[in-house]
């Protein structure tokens, strides 16, 4: 089950692998002195009444009578994750996860993302908008909820196909991130062209201000990218790094859970 859901295995270890050479990468081009907010944070399972065990990494919490599983390591694009496998209709709707310490402050956007702030109000990360699916690959209402430096994750299991699955998802490394358009931001910006939407890609705000700068420099590249993924039925995403005003860039297509 880690495996399948991209927390263990050959192609998460790569994905870590690049993650941290590129965090590498940041620090080693730094000017001397310069410094980024942006840095990896840790999730935490809240998990009540649950055995917990370690495996290839992964730290696994496994409910009384298999209700559900909750997990947290590295996900699939090599950043932390944490994983939810919800068996059967007698598990909760609730699973709560605790972002680095409780000097660490969320604020839930309109989008459902959550930035991450640090005690002195620097952003340092985001996680991704929620998702979660059942095992017909059907989507399944989700949302998060904040508290300090906790999220709780509602998931409407009822009546899926069990089991279900959902995951919150950080989207920076050190001094880099990676930001995803949906796929209709993606056939948007194909079609009209990612200045036609002023550069207020909702993926672009969630990042904060240093993604809005690399959104704005790497405009045509975007476009073009989009235009790609969109006759594939992919998405587009946007990874970025450096210490502002020197920006690195590469946009991406993709296909995922974010890609809906």
């Amino acid at each position: 089950m880690l495996e399948k859901q991209g927390l263990v295995g050959p192609a998460t270890a790569a994905a870590k692998k690049a993650a941290d050479e590129r965090s590498k990468a940041v620090k080693d081009a730094a000017p001397s002195g310069a410094k980024s907010s942006l840095q990896p944070v840790s999730l935490t399972a809240l998990v009540p009444e649950a055995g917990k065990a370690t495996q290839d990494g992964a730290t696994v919490h496994r409910a009384a009578g298999n209700k559900y599983g909750v997990v947290t390591g590295t996900g699939q694009q090599g950043l932390n994750a944490g994983y939810i496998v919800i068996n059967n209709s007698s598990a909760p709707t609730e699973y709560k996860f605790a972002v680095s310490d409780a000097s660490t402050r969320l604020h839930l956007n309109a989008d459902g993302s959550i930035t991450v702030n640090n005690a002195a109000g620097e952003q340092v990360n985001y996680i991704q908008p929620a998702w979660a699916k059942d095992a017909a690959g059907k989507p399944v209402q989700t949302r998060y909820a904040v508290s300090g430096n906790v999220i709780t994750q509602t998931v409407d299991h009822f009546g899926a196909q069990y089991p279900v699955t959902a995951d919150p998802q950080t989207g920076c490394g050190f001094g880099w991130c990676s930001v995803y358009f949906n796929r209709s931001e993606t056939k948007d910006i194909a079609t009209a062209g990612f200045t036609a939407l002023g550069g207020a890609a909702v993926a672009c705000a969630i990042g904060g201000p240093f993604a809005a700068a690399a959104c704005a420099l790497a405009a045509a590249s975007i476009g073009a990218t989009a235009q790609y993924a969109d006759n594939r039925g992919q998405c587009v995403g946007l990874s970025f790094w450096g210490i502002y005003p020197a920006i690195g860039w590469n946009p991406f297509a993709y296909t995922g859970p974010q890609c809906r």
